[in-house]
């Protein structure tokens, strides 16, 4: 195994950035989605009636739009949204870019940008019809397509630019990954170079834009399946249960190590292989994205404006 090679050996640490982020990120997720949870069971009997019944439900002078709970529903929804903003506004305030890193800012913007429709749809108590529903199918068209172009960004290699991300780095992963492999006797690298095969060049440039969307999509799903495959190997009947057939790490360190290695070699792979067609899509997607964004901009400014004048608030 080469010198670099062995330099470029992954490492973990509970403690580095990326590792809190993602401890922030998914207790911000857990308490979202468990206040979401708690709200739907406590007014379920209330918000599964039809419209013209709720008004007779004990609950109505505080689930309706301008109840107690209704009413802070709104709010929050709307503090929600205004700090979605806070993503956009940071690429034109320089001390704002200085403060963590734009992966990590998005990650926020895109959870804050379905928790804010997610509240704002009990506020409103899922009324869909006249401008309240246009504005909740803009205000879900642009919460998902915040989702999709989450997808888009992390494709996108965010070193390419620098030309720094090159097909020498992917030998060098394939240089550590050989002698990861010459350590473990579970397999081969012809059998993982099967495992892990992606479509040629000639295959992509010749793709539909929706069809090469499909196909990274696939490569994305079926990888952990592909994963548990290698896994499972090593596994005993018990093990293989406890690992949800593989899909979860359990025992051989070794053969943890030279997965580690193979999904990031895979994912540098794809990719690239794909650059060229998830570029035009990130495009495409900012055309779909902000205007419907700004639209519904427009709307929230409108409904708080007359909530206001009528006394509402």
């Amino acid at each position: 195994m080469s010198a670099s090679a062995t330099a470029r050996k992954p490492g973990f640490s509970l403690f580095d950035s990326e590792s809190r982020h993602r401890i922030r990120w998914g207790a911000a997720a857990f308490l979202a989605v468990s206040f979401l949870v708690a709200l739907a069971l406590e007014g379920y009997s209330f918000y599964s009636l039809p419209a013209a019944e709720r008004v007779r439900h004990q609950a109505y002078d505080q689930f309706r739009p301008s109840g107690d709970i209704g009413l802070k529903l709104g709010i929050l929804g709307g503090i929600f949204f205004l700090l979605i903003y806070l993503y956009p506004i940071r690429k034109r305030w320089p001390w704002l870019r200085r403060i963590g890193n734009t992966k990590h800012w998005l990650d926020f913007h895109v959870l804050m940008g379905l928790v804010a429709p997610a509240l704002i749809s009990f506020h409103s108590t899922f009324k869909f019809h006249g401008i309240a529903g246009m504005a909740f199918w803009i205000m879900w068209t642009v919460a998902l397509s915040g989702v999709v172009g989450r997808y888009f960004y992390s494709q996108i290699p965010r070193r390419i630019s620098a030309a720094e991300l090159t097909l020498a780095e992917i030998n060098e992963d394939r240089a550590y990954t050989a002698g990861l492999l010459s350590e473990q006797d579970l397999f081969d690298s012809t059998e993982l170079e099967d495992m892990m095969r992606l479509p040629s060049r000639e295959e992509v440039a010749g793709t539909p834009l929706w069809r090469a969307l499909l196909w990274m999509v696939v490569l994305d799903v079926s990888r952990p399946f592909k994963v548990s495959q290698l896994r499972r190997r090593s596994m005993s009947i018990p093990m293989r249960i406890l690992s949800l057939g593989g899909l979860l790490p359990l025992g051989n360190s070794a053969l943890e190590s030279v997965i580690r290695s193979v999904k990031r070699q895979f994912r540098l792979s794809t990719k690239l292989l794909f650059l060229s067609k998830t570029q035009r899509l990130f495009h495409l997607w900012h055309v779909v994205h902000r205007p419907f964004s700004y639209s519904f901009s427009i709307l929230v400014v409108v409904h708080i404006g007359f909530v206001v004048y009528l006394g509402y608030f």
